[in-house]
């Protein structure tokens, strides 16, 4: 493909100009198809260019997708990619001028297609009297749906989460489910019953249980600046905040279980893989590594909030939230007893998420740790 009809450069992370996906890619859960997309430069359409391989790197098919709307009014959500054929589903959100109209809830619409070499097939959702401020889709043993946070109020806060159900043959909606935060994580969050909605959520990873139940992983991050005055005019600081983690357990059926909020603080002046955290889920347990201080604060009404010290001087920790959404943690490695730091945001999960790997370094020093489950 030639480079001159990339926008901008091949990338995964957002534009700068209509916060678009420049790239996307996914692997199939059985690793045998690896999906990825490009955006094409085209002021008139949405234009991105669709490759799906084989794991022998072996080219399946190559297609172009394209939508008739302004390029800036179609926004990327993700891609994914059936295991089974190599089915692309493609969801985008869409700025039309018919949902400019709508009086209540966010204006604009989702749009999934089901893509494959030789055809395509499209569904039209939005997102009724609420806001989404963003949606991915799941593929898991046929079924196909989507899950997100939604507001009440615009698409920068969350009150809870949003499922919702598709029939992948025909592509029609066949149910949806919005589930406010459960009254258990908003005691979890601010230690009392507050009617507040949550800003600045990222989502993480997504794990399927072996009732193909649903387990969500999220995280507060936001990024702050502030401007430093000196005697030749003066620069901008930023500091990179990663804070609470959040965790929900959806049904089969789209509604929520339950939900909690993890209490955590950490924050630098650039990122760092010391930050954040990795997660993975073993028979009935979600595993949660982090690196922070050993000196675990108490926060009001019996809960706990994890601090986060000198990035490349803290313990590494575990939090593990069993099948009922209880947790517990536990100290791995104190930073003491160790030559060098682990970098707990940065793991490495092999043999099916029971194997974690960890990259150490202090200095020239370099270390490797592998954490395994039983």
């Amino acid at each position: 493909m030639p480079l001159k009809d990339i926008k901008k450069e091949f990338s995964f992370f957002g534009s700068g100009y209509d916060n678009d996906l420049l790239g996307d890619f996914k692997v199939s859960k059985n690793q045998k198809y690896i999906a990825f997309t490009v955006d094409i430069k085209n002021k008139e359409s949405e234009t991105h260019r669709l490759f799906v391989f084989n794991n022998l790197l072996d080219k399946v098919y190559e297609t172009e997708f394209k939508r008739d709307i302004k390029d800036r009014k179609f926004i990327l959500q993700n891609i994914d990619i059936d295991e089974n054929d190599g089915t692309v589903y493609l969801l985008g959100k869409t700025y039309t001028r018919e949902k400019k109209k709508k009086k209540k809830g966010g204006k604009y619409q989702f749009e999934l297609y089901k893509i494959k070499a030789d055809s395509k097939q499209s569904l039209v959702f939005d997102s009724s009297e609420n806001y989404i401020g963003s949606l991915t889709t799941v593929i898991n043993e046929g079924k196909l749906f989507c899950l997100g946070f939604y507001s009440e109020k615009n698409d920068n806060r969350y009150k809870g989460l949003v499922y919702f159900n598709i029939d992948s043959e025909n592509m029609k909606l066949t149910s949806s489910e919005f589930s406010p935060f459960t009254e258990q994580f908003i005691l979890d969050k601010y230690g009392k019953n507050k009617d507040k909605e949550l800003r600045n959520i990222s989502f993480r990873d997504i794990h399927i249980t072996k009732d193909n139940e649903c387990i969500l992983n999220a995280e507060e991050f936001f990024i702050t600046s502030h401007y430093v005055s000196n005697q030749t005019g003066g620069y901008w600081t930023y500091k990179y905040h990663f804070n609470d983690i959040i965790s929900a357990k959806i049904g089969s059926d789209g509604k929520l279980i339950w939900a909690r909020n993890i209490n955590k603080k950490q924050v630098a002046g650039f990122y760092s893989p010391y930050l954040s955290y990795t997660s993975t889920y073993k028979d009935g347990k979600t595993y949660f590594f982090i690196n922070c201080s050993d000196k675990i604060r108490k926060l009001r009404n019996d809960r706990l909030q994890f601090k986060g010290i000198k990035t490349k001087k803290s313990n590494f920790y575990v939090i593990t939230l069993d099948e009922n959404g209880t947790f517990e943690y536990k100290k791995i490695l104190d930073d003491k007893d160790s030559e060098v730091p682990f970098a707990a945001g940065d793991g490495f999960l092999n043999n099916n998420g029971t194997d974690i790997i960890f990259q150490g370094r202090r200095g020239n020093k370099k270390q490797v740790m592998k954490v395994s489950l039983k």
